[in-house]
């Protein structure tokens, strides 16, 4: 196991998760990875709520990019990685 990485999410989680989480709140969460992935990583997206091929696409290629699990699940260390990089 790599220390340094859980050590680094760990600091990611405590840093960013109330920030995320705030940002989700009433928003369709597709519509703010969608801005996200846009902003972040010039993905080009559609931002229209919808997490189809295009949408699935940028989000694998985003957790290949960061060293994330490649699963195109935009989950809780997605989320923290994305909104550490958006906010």
């Amino acid at each position: 196991m790599d220390w340094t990485k859980v050590i680094s999410l760990i600091g990611l989680i405590i840093q960013w998760y109330p920030k995320v989480s705030a940002a989700l709140k009433g928003v369709n969460p597709i519509i703010w990875v969608q801005e996200g992935l846009n902003l972040v990583d010039g993905a080009g997206l559609v931002v229209d709520g919808i997490n189809g091929p295009k949408t699935q696409a940028a989000i694998l290629a985003f957790q290949q990019k960061h060293g994330l699990t490649p699963d195109g699940i935009p989950g809780l260390v997605f989320q923290l990685v994305l909104g550490s990089l958006h906010l």
